[in-house]
């Protein structure tokens, strides 16, 4: 019986182990909502078809390799992007990127919108560092995402 007991204190404290490291990897992982947070986010659309990303990730190491990341407006996914080559700021990084799509309809006038920004710096060849910022943004014309909008 003591051998019995002493065999399950042991598988005890082995998943107990796994169940903390498992859950110290998942918070690591799941920081995408709490990593860096995202400034200076804004779009443009000057005109039917195009756009402007610019956004910047304060706190940015310096060996960030790529920067992947998707734009949401209006809670809809627009647009995804991978940047090599984003701008070095002192302490910051900052991507501009244009915006191009075709076969969407298009808003005339004023409106808010809704804009996200989410994704990850890789740092070296693996480390993914989350960033993510939401802002309402005044643009002056804008994609229809959904054809039922109005």
């Amino acid at each position: 019986m003591t051998m019995r007991g002493g065999l399950h204190a042991r598988v005890g404290w082995l998943l107990l182990a796994t169940t903390l490291s498992a859950g110290c990897r998942t918070t690591a992982s799941a920081q995408g909502s709490h990593g860096l947070e995202v400034t200076e986010l804004s779009v443009t659309f000057p005109e039917p078809g195009s756009g402007r990303l610019h956004f910047v990730v304060p706190q940015a190491p310096e060996d960030v390799t790529a920067v992947r990341w998707s734009l949401w407006l209006d809670g809809r996914l627009f647009a995804t992007g991978l940047e090599g080559q984003a701008s070095r700021m002192p302490g910051a990084l900052a991507v501009d990127t244009p915006l191009v799509w075709r076969h969407l309809g298009w808003r005339d006038g004023a409106r808010f919108v809704a804009v996200r920004v989410e994704g990850a710096l890789t740092v070296g060849t693996d480390v993914a560092l989350p960033f993510g910022g939401t802002h309402e943004v005044l643009v002056q014309g804008s994609p229809m995402l959904d054809s039922a909008e109005d």
